[in-house]
């Protein structure tokens, strides 16, 4: 009886050891995603502001200057592909008489010393006020597809997507070839689905 009642004191102390450990690992911040996969502490999309309507912009020495058709139609098919992707629309093309919630600057200046392609994206508004998302690229000429991988990579963060591990995923914060020597196309199923479960309609 005595070996009994023992032996439950250790496992409530044990299970009690745990749940301290786990509460000071949050508060340490190493827990920090509250849905893994998404970025913490930026505003976030509903449903219904859904698809997201885009515009595309080339940086120019004037400020931003329109885009060409082959920019615009390398979005379109990065825009396609998301779509695809997902099952439902995400994205849709600005139309002439409303603000779009995506506006991406091709070719911005880089930081200085930063060689290499890549991109930026910044999640603004919300909370009563209109939630947009900004998208700039750097070092991407004649990087041929790259662009438009680093477009892809940044409209995935402006979806709310973090950063991954994922060899085959998009959303890798450098990326390079796999194993196969590809470079990764698309939105890993991951994050596909957690982009399902917010965004696509019921």
């Amino acid at each position: 009886m005595m070996g009994s009642s023992w032996r439950s004191w250790v496992a409530v102390a044990v299970i009690g050891a745990l749940f301290i450990v786990a509460g000071a690992l949050v508060a340490l911040g190493v827990a920090t995603h509250e849905e893994p996969g998404l970025i913490d502490d930026v505003p976030t999309w509903e449903r219904w502001d859904l698809p997201l309507s885009w515009a595309v912009v080339r940086h120019s020495s004037d400020g931003a200057a329109p885009a060409t058709p082959s920019q615009l139609l390398m979005v379109a098919g990065v825009a396609a592909q998301v779509n695809s992707r997902l099952g439902f629309d995400a994205l849709e093309p600005a139309r002439a008489d409303r603000l779009p919630r995506i506006v991406i600057t091709l070719g911005a200046p880089s930081e200085d010393g930063w060689m290499d392609p890549g991109g930026h994206s910044r999640l603004s508004g919300g909370a009563g006020g209109r939630l947009t998302c900004t998208v700039r690229t750097s070092n991407t000429a004649g990087a041929g597809d790259l662009t438009s991988l680093v477009v892809q990579h940044e409209i995935g963060h402006c979806l709310g997507l973090a950063h991954d591990d994922y060899e085959q995923s998009i959303m890798r914060p450098v990326q390079s070839p796999t194993r196969d020597g590809m470079l990764p196309p698309w939105l890993s199923d991951f994050d596909r689905s957690l982009l399902r479960d917010l965004y696509a309609p019921r």
